[in-house]
């Protein structure tokens, strides 16, 4: 069917359409303009062109798209077509040129015919080169506001570039700082790594020292409690201390009563023991008077 024809072939089909025996021609070579148009606006030229003339043949089929869709489609791609394209196409239009009658624009001229120009008082109808004309002139006329939009974007470059340098610089600046800061923040890490060491020596001593102080405490408990019991023998041998002295003053005031009577018994015995004496000197005597007088009696 028609709508599976190759690119390649619908395009050979719109040549020798529109051109005849200049298709043999285009493919020979002596087109010497064909190199220079971009190949993917030359795509879409082709891709128009086989589009026209499948609704020019076959549209009762609905095939192929209508005049006023190739013609909005032919303006876009016209638009947007490369300056090396539009340049190689406006050739074309010069008669002096060996390539007039061969070149691309022809081709695109004779292929696409005319257009109707409904809404347009200026054209009868639009050819291919009334279009390209027409895309010149556009860009013509644009220059002036690309320039100044160019001069803009200069102006916005500049400016964009003095703000990049002055970041440029605030960022080596703050590199710099930031550098700085590192360091800074690197001798304090070592500072607080000291400080860290120093604070867990002196939270290991303070450990010690609470085990040592729980241990004082413990040994402090015990002589309290050692405290405690010796206070309390303490009083208990006071209280037996007490009574042993007053069991004490009790015998030391029987001893002195026992030894003043026992005095007065030594007084009384002594006194008696002299009377003894004297009694026996008495009788002492009286014994010598005895044998005195036995004798005298013998």
């Amino acid at each position: 069917s028609i709508r599976k024809l190759s690119a390649g072939a619908a395009s050979v089909l719109v040549a020798v359409s529109v051109l005849g025996g200049a298709a043999v021609e285009f493919t020979s070579g002596t087109i010497y303009a064909e190199e220079k148009i971009v190949e993917a606006d030359s795509a879409k030229f082709f891709d128009l062109m086989v589009e026209k003339k499948l609704y020019d043949e076959f549209s009762r089929f609905g095939y192929g798209k209508k005049p006023e869709e190739v013609l909005a489609s032919l303006k876009q791609v016209l638009k947007d077509a490369s300056p090396q394209t539009l340049n190689s196409l406006i050739n074309t239009l010069d008669n002096g040129r060996i390539d007039y009658q061969t070149g691309m624009g022809q081709v695109f001229s004779q292929a696409f015919g005319s257009f109707r120009a409904d809404h347009d008082p200026e054209y009868l109808a639009y050819s291919f080169y009334s279009l390209l004309i027409q895309a010149i002139k556009e860009r013509v006329v644009n220059e002036s506001e690309l320039k100044v939009q160019l001069q803009e974007k200069e102006e916005a470059v500049e400016v964009l570039t003095k703000i990049l340098d002055k970041t440029v610089n605030e960022k080596i600046e703050i590199d710099r700082k930031a550098k700085e800061a590192e360091g800074k923040l690197k001798e304090s890490s070592l500072k607080l790594t000291k400080a860290y060491k120093i604070t867990k020596d002196l939270a290991d001593q303070l450990s010690n020292v609470k085990q040592q102080r729980d241990k004082a405490f413990k040994v402090s408990k015990d002589l309290a409690d050692k405290l405690s019991n010796a206070e309390a023998s303490r009083d208990k041998a006071f209280a037996v201390s007490k009574d042993l002295a007053d069991k004490l003053s009790s015998a030391e005031a029987s001893r002195d009563k026992a030894f003043a009577v026992s005095k007065d018994l030594a007084d009384k015995l002594a006194a008696k023991t002299a009377e003894a004496e004297k009694l026996m000197q008495n009788v002492g005597s009286l014994d010598r008077l005895v044998e005195s007088a036995k004798r005298e009696m013998g």
